[in-house]
């Protein structure tokens, strides 16, 4: 994947996945593969005889500048479930990037790719197969894919695959990706279809501000509340699981509503939020937290 942002004054990145589908939580052993993965595309380079013998011409009439593509590589996991407490930690230390569909999709969802083995795959029809194979594996799909992928696998298998990537599709619509500034990845699944049409549109003039709350009968699921500067009725509405790290800092205060405040203020004073690909001129939306709103809550907090 291409970040839809990218530096100037240096080599584009690119971000490569190494996908796991481990019936327990993915080892710290995987994570340290991906850092050797991404010292070695990023620190070597190929060289052939031919490259070498071209540059022995020192009256070459062109730039000596090579005609390729240069990227900054960055390696990070995907897995089904969570990972290790270790994984975890040398992930952080070393900025690999983690990403778990337990963070984006419910039980119900998860377990039916348990339902997914080679005595299945072996019964499905050849062509259906490869059909499936064309989809999954073009990272640009035709017209043809996007519009008729449902009707086109339906009409040869109501199975599990058909059903699993409808429900997924379903999902996705309703995902949007938000990076926080300390690198933090939060999954926002919208509980409605406000911000969806809101970001459909290609101008914005608006300040927009972020009310996070959480919930006490579920403290690792907060909501994320937007609304525009100086007003109070809110756009959108998401909820969000808290990064596992942290949400350690906030156990280690015993969960109080003092720590909270702060981990809003720290954590989640910027969160940059990607609007899929509709919005062309304005690929990332900016969400400042409501600074008012945040210090009259520690106002009201530190009363207690």
């Amino acid at each position: 994947m291409e970040p839809p942002l990218q530096m100037p004054f240096g080599y584009p990145t690119r971000v490569l996945y190494e996908c796991k589908a481990y019936e327990g939580l993915t080892s710290l052993s995987i994570v340290r593969n991906a850092l050797g993965l991404r010292l070695d595309i990023n620190e070597f380079e190929i060289v052939t005889k031919s490259s070498l013998s071209k540059r022995k011409n020192n009256s070459r009439s062109e730039y000596a500048i090579e005609q390729r593509d240069r990227y900054i590589y960055q390696v990070g996991i995907a897995s089904i479930y969570g990972f290790t407490k270790p994984a975890v930690e040398f992930a952080a230390n070393n900025k690999i990037p983690l990403l778990s569909l337990q963070w984006i999709l419910d039980d119900s969802h998860l377990g039916m790719l348990k339902q997914l083995n080679q005595e299945y795959i072996d019964q499905l029809d050849r062509n259906y197969l490869n059909n499936l194979f064309s989809f999954l594996t073009n990272s640009t799909p035709n017209q043809y894919y996007r519009d008729n992928f449902r009707y086109l696998f339906d009409a040869v298998y109501v199975e599990w695959v058909s059903n699993f990537l409808c429900t997924f599709e379903d999902n996705l619509k309703s995902l949007y990706v938000g990076l926080l500034e300390s690198g933090d990845m939060i999954f926002l699944k919208a509980k409605d279809n406000n911000y969806h049409a809101y970001m459909s549109n290609t101008v914005h003039t608006s300040v927009l501000k972020a009310r996070i709350h959480y919930q006490i009968n579920s403290l690792g699921k907060w909501e994320l509340d937007i609304i525009r500067d100086n007003e109070t009725i809110s756009l959108a509405k998401f909820d969000f699981f808290v990064p596992d790290t942290i949400m350690k800092r906030w156990k280690e205060s015993n969960f109080s509503r003092l720590e909270a405040t702060a981990i809003k203020q720290s954590y989640f004073a910027r969160i940059f939020i990607y609007n899929h690909s509709e919005n062309t001129n304005s690929p990332v939306t900016i969400v400042n937290v409501d600074s008012n709103w945040l210090a009259n809550l520690i106002r009201t907090e530190q009363r207690w």
